[in-house]
């Protein structure tokens, strides 16, 4: 299975598919940034963060996909998750992160943090390139 992020007129008509994802990366939350050129959507598991040019994509409608760019905020080694995601300027994004762990008891499919959550903010760089998915480097906040 697969997942469409599109956006869509208010009477439910589809305007414009904007990416197809597989079912290991599903849509948590999503965020607009200020002036509606981007939307962020958050896969929370794995505390990915994918970036949409909205605006490129309406004004492209011949290609068949928008141009992303993701930040992964977890790794194999330290698996993370995230959640309340926002713009915090008009390039600039911010989320709650913790760490988990695949080990620890669970008896149902919600995964506990297993350490303190903070905050992370990242500035994405603009303009996202058509065709090409650039992954880049979060910083705490200041």
């Amino acid at each position: 299975p697969s997942f469409e992020v599109r956006l869509e007129s208010p009477d439910g008509s589809a305007i414009r598919r904007l990416y197809r994802i597989g079912d290991g990366d599903p849509c948590s939350e999503l965020a607009w940034s200020p002036d509606g050129r981007l939307l962020a959507v958050l896969s929370a598991h794995v505390a990915r963060v994918r970036f949409v040019d909205v605006d490129w994509a309406l004004k492209h409608p011949e290609t068949p996909t928008a141009p992303a760019r993701q930040v992964d905020l977890s790794t194999e080694r330290d698996l993370r998750m995230g959640r309340d995601l926002r713009f915090v300027g008009p390039s600039e994004v911010e989320l709650a992160i913790c760490s988990y762990s695949l080990a620890e008891p669970r008896q149902t499919h919600e995964r506990r943090c297993t350490s303190q959550e903070i905050r992370k903010q990242f500035p994405i760089s603009l303009p996202i390139n058509p065709g090409r998915l650039v992954s880049a480097s979060p910083r705490s906040p200041g």
